[in-house]
């Protein structure tokens, strides 16, 4: 009996003990959490916070998922405040490709065949990846599945369908669907980042480089000076002729396709067939601009002298004969050249004192010479100073632009290409009626283009297929204002359609449609400006005869138009109505 006393009190105390024991830790855990318990509730707080902005949800923590089939793949995707998504993809191997359009979507939102049950929840893009590159791309809507843009909270997963549109260098047409799981961060809109275009297109003083040609001219002016060879991508690094097409390359060297009959590709050869993909310019060293005129190229060097080759019929090689040549010949007596513009069969050069030199065909004055004498070197066009560019049209006449935004023009004038509100021939340049504040000119086959320090153009002279752009096909005699047109930094006349480069990349262009020149995926002839289908991040156009070129920021070129002699440069001669990959070029 005292035995079990004894062990009752002996567990007593241990209970005792015990209670005393937890009472102490219960006591000293009170102390700290009056000590610290506010730490310790702030830590708790964020926790939670970054829990629901998808930082520690173990959902949000995943892999990011956009498992497309090659030829590319995606990374990267997330959503901004608005709803719009943003991405990089890349091109896996093989040719390269264009993105034309992306759906993001719920995956109820697909029909049978796994595309977008409505057009309208496609995002143009219209963005180039060359083989082996990436690309962000932004501001990409996404639908839920009710059909309206996705506006989730901060740290949300929009998971879906991603369906990509694009098309690859041999213009086969893909399909590419995936799955999409992209968070939605902060980040105060859209996502969309600005194109932004080298000041290359940009009015200067000291321009060097760009163009006109045979039915076309270029942008017309450039920062670069004729005593540098480096060069900037942009104006007067891409330019169509007639039916054939050069470019620059960064090495100061050009390439060229399509029709080469006269040697106008500058190979050494001569071929009255195609020539579908770019081949080197024979013996071109520190290039800075280049020029396609009818059948004939010239390039402006970097020690102010120009060459020249191709046909030579009426001297517009510049190099005192006639004789054809199928690589670039010295033009004679002539230095200190910025800029360069081959026309139909003439060619003319802007040089560094402001005054301009024309060599070549002469039969309506258009070396504004005085005379109607054809030129084999290179003769000074009367009276002519303060000139900043220089644009040499497709059908025998010229223009130039001055220092005070004001355009001189000579030559032909029966469309009232001259802009003087006459039909007279002019063999001195006459000033453009009420033409003050230009930045840029181009001469294309009857009619003449400038583009305007407020971002619109005014255009003059033949407008049978609307090329003015003013909405009419009446010729005018004095500049009329192309319509709907804004944010233009350059033009570019072709034979019978005109383009013009955007600041935002984008290009615009009017006119004769009939080879799909305007690159809106049509035929049919444009009296107003339409939009180039996908083209984004362009830094320089160049309407050719009936084909019109583009050189793009990455330094990819891109065509669409007429393609008998595969100017395209796309591998055939299928005429295009959007644009083309140029196989083999990339500005380096």
């Amino acid at each position: 009996m005292k035995n079990k006393v004894k062990i009752v009190k002996e567990k007593k105390k241990e209970k005792d003990s015990l209670f005393k024991e937890i009472k102490s830790k219960s006591q000293a855990a009170m102390e700290y959490l009056m000590t610290y318990g506010w730490a310790i509730l702030i830590i708790a707080l964020a926790l939670g916070v970054l829990y629901s902005l998808g930082v520690l949800n173990p959902e949000t923590l995943k892999p990011q998922v956009c498992s497309l089939s090659q030829p590319f793949y995606c990374s990267d995707q997330y959503l901004d405040t608005n709803g719009f998504l943003s991405l990089t993809i890349a091109q896996g191997s093989g040719s390269n490709i264009r993105i034309n359009k992306i759906a993001c979507v719920d995956k109820s939102l697909l029909n049978q065949n796994g595309l977008p049950s409505n057009p309208s929840y496609w995002s143009n893009v219209g963005v180039s990846i060359p083989s082996g590159s990436q690309r962000q791309i932004s501001d990409i809507i996404c639908y839920s599945s009710s059909g309206n843009q996705y506006n989730g909270k901060i740290g949300s997963v929009f998971s879906g369908a991603i369906v990509i549109n694009a098309t690859t260098q041999t213009s086969t047409n893909i399909f590419s669907i995936g799955e999409l799981s992209a968070q939605v961060k902060v980040l105060g809109g859209s996502t969309v980042t600005s194109t932004s275009i080298s000041s290359s297109t940009s009015t200067s003083t000291s321009s060097t480089s760009t163009s006109s040609t045979s039915s076309t001219s270029s942008t017309s002016t450039s920062t670069s000076t004729s005593t540098t060879s480096s060069i900037s991508i942009g104006s007067g690094t891409i330019d169509g002729g007639d039916e054939h097409t050069c470019a620059l390359l960064k090495n100061g060297s050009a390439k060229c396709w399509g029709r080469n009959d006269h040697g106008q590709l500058g190979d050494g050869t001569t071929s009255s067939g195609s020539t579908t993909v770019p081949v080197l310019v024979t013996n071109l060293a520190n290039a800075v601009a280049v020029s396609g005129g009818f059948l004939h190229t010239c390039a402006l060097l970097s020690n102010g002298s120009v060459k020249c080759w191709g046909y030579n019929g009426e001297g517009q090689l510049g190099d005192g004969t006639t004789t054809d040549s199928s690589t670039p010949v010295l033009v004679t007596n002539l230095t200190n050249a910025v800029a360069i513009s081959a026309g139909g069969r003439h060619t003319c050069a802007l040089l560094s004192n402001g005054s301009v030199k024309c060599w070549g065909d002469n039969l309506y004055g258009e070396l504004g010479d005085g005379t109607t004498t054809y030129r084999y070197t290179p003769v000074t066009v009367s009276g002519l100073t303060n000139a900043v560019a220089i644009a040499a049209g497709g059908d025998e006449h010229t223009c130039a632009l001055l220092k005070n935004g004001s355009v001189k023009c000579w030559g032909r004038n029966d469309h009232g290409q001259l802009g003087d509100g006459t039909t007279t021939q002019r063999n001195t340049p006459v000033t453009v009626s009420g033409l003050t504040n230009a930045v840029a000119v181009s001469a294309g086959s009857l009619y003449t283009c400038a583009a305007l320090s407020s971002g619109s153009a005014k255009c003059w002279g033949y407008n049978n297929d609307g090329q003015l752009g003013d909405g009419t096909t009446t010729d005018k005699y004095t500049p009329v204002t192309v319509s709907g047109l804004s944010n233009a930094v350059a033009v570019s006349a072709g034979d019978y359609h005109t383009c013009a480069l955007l600041s935002y990349g984008s290009v615009e262009c009017w006119g004769w449609n009939g080879d799909g020149q305007l690159g809106d995926g049509t035929t049919t002839q444009r009296n107003t400006p339409v939009t180039v289908s996908g083209l984004t991040n362009a830094v320089a156009v160049s309407a050719g005869g009936y084909h019109t070129c583009a050189l793009i920021k990455s330094g990819s070129a891109e065509c669409w138009g007429f393609n008998n002699f595969g100017q395209l440069g796309d591998g055939t001669t299928n005429n295009s109505s959007i644009p083309e990959f140029v196989l083999n070029y990339n500005f380096g």
